[in-house]
């Protein structure tokens, strides 16, 4: 059988989503109805990309988006209207420095004339992106960055649903832990998603506290003492540092992560020995077979083009078709077009799963800013990735749907 590329897999997908799941309707855009392919010159989306290049996960977005870009250049460019698009892709490393989110997106914006911008702590550009009509889809846990006063700006990843979906099901799955730890760095974004996230999950009944540890420090063999002294049932952690130190401590209770980490990131950060037991959020493509034939086909892809696969958290990859969804739906590159099909509940598909932007009424916003995901939930046996659980999308979106409508209004960033 001819393999079908995961391009045109996505592109059907996207199609069939958007009049199927949960009864919507295709939003009303200019340019639909194109069905005809223009021969002239073909035009260019300039995608800008901002993220640490150096490590994980930023340079395995990078590589992500710019496979999407090879594959779908080579197909003759992304359909939007009947016009045909090349994609190019310019990304900067930030350096984990917030000063140098601001530098690279003036020189996206002013410079560089990006259509969009997508990437990770996106918030302190959104005062350079929004005046300038510059679609931003990423990833920020600060409530402000979903306010109605944003028009532009898009949570395409699902972090933030992550945590109240995942927090629940973890909940469910394990009723005997009655105590949990999150550790976290003691840095400005640390102690926001650390009061964030320890106030939401005990407001859904989790008894849970915070503890932090130096962020420059590479022995934590004392914050292992210390979680083998507090002994909580389970311990939930924000990043991938801490885990050898909590195990080589001779602690022996459930490590949690609600960060989609694959195989080949966590084990870059920690032993098989230390990960045995690990509960975190799975990756469609780091299963043998994948998941779905989009991931499989996207594995595939990548194969070809990298010689092997690497295993990796996919965000790249869906924050950057959601808008290229978002364009193909409106059938124009118009930023205000592009905007309203993806504030409209807009549904589509990529190597991570399926995924749905949803409105968020905690914050007074009825227009669909943030986004929910099916999950598949996993477990380190014997050192590899096994499946234990799946919540689908429709799961994932009622239960989110149900806590916002009861969420008290987010408070900003701590005082620190």
């Amino acid at each position: 059988m001819k393999k079908v590329c995961w391009l045109t897999m996505v592109l059907i997908l996207v199609l069939v989503m958007t009049v199927s799941i949960f009864g919507c309707k295709s939003p009303s855009t200019t340019g639909t109805q194109t069905t005809t392919t223009s021969n002239t010159p073909k035009q260019t989306i300039k995608i800008g990309f901002i993220s640490a290049l150096s490590r994980p996960p930023g340079f395995s977005w990078v590589k992500q988006i710019q496979l999407i870009a090879e594959v779908i250049n080579k197909e003759g460019g992304l359909d939007v209207g009947g016009v045909k698009y090349l994609l190019e892709v310019i990304p900067y490393d930030n350096n984990d420095d917030q000063s140098q989110d601001v530098a690279a997106a003036n020189r996206l914006v002013f410079e560089d004339k990006v259509n969009f911008i997508s990437g990770d702590a996106i918030e302190s550009i959104l005062p350079i992106t929004e005046p300038n009509k510059v679609i931003v889809s990423g990833i920020s846990p600060i409530p402000t960055s979903m306010t109605p006063d944003k028009h532009y700006t898009f949570m395409t990843n699902f972090t933030n649903s992550a945590m109240i979906i995942t927090g629940k099901w973890f909940m469910n799955k394990y009723p005997d832990v009655k105590s949990v730890t999150m550790v976290l760095p003691d840095m400005q974004l640390g102690r926001i998603i650390g009061g964030f996230t320890v106030a939401t999950l005990s407001g859904l009944g989790m008894n849970i506290s915070p503890e932090y540890y130096p962020p420059a420090q590479t022995d934590l063999s004392s914050l292992g003492s210390k979680i083998k002294s507090l002994n909580p049932d389970a311990v939930l952690v924000a990043t991938l540092d801490p885990i050898k130190p909590i195990r080589d401590s001779g602690w022996d209770g459930i490590i949690f992560c609600q960060q989609p980490y694959a195989m080949d990131e966590l084990l870059a950060m920690a032993t098989p020995e230390a990960l045995e037991g690990f509960i975190g959020l799975g990756v469609a493509t780091e299963f043998e077979p994948a998941l779905t034939d989009v991931a499989e086909a996207f594995k595939q892809d990548y194969i070809a083009k990298y010689s092997k696969w690497e295993s990796m958290d996919m965000a790249g990859a869906t924050m950057i078709w959601a808008v290229l969804a978002a364009m193909q739906k409106a059938g124009t590159v118009d930023p205000d077009a592009v905007a309203a099909v993806m504030s409209a509940g807009m549904a589509w598909e990529s190597p991570q799963g399926s995924h749905l932007m949803v409105a968020r009424p905690d914050l007074g916003n009825d227009r669909t800013v943030d986004s929910v995901s099916s999950f598949y939930m996993k477990q380190i046996i014997d050192g590899k990735a096994v499946l234990i659980d799946t919540i689908t999308l429709e799961v994932a979106e009622s239960s989110y749907s149900e806590y916002l409508k009861t969420a008290p209004p987010p408070s900003g960033p701590p005082a620190h």
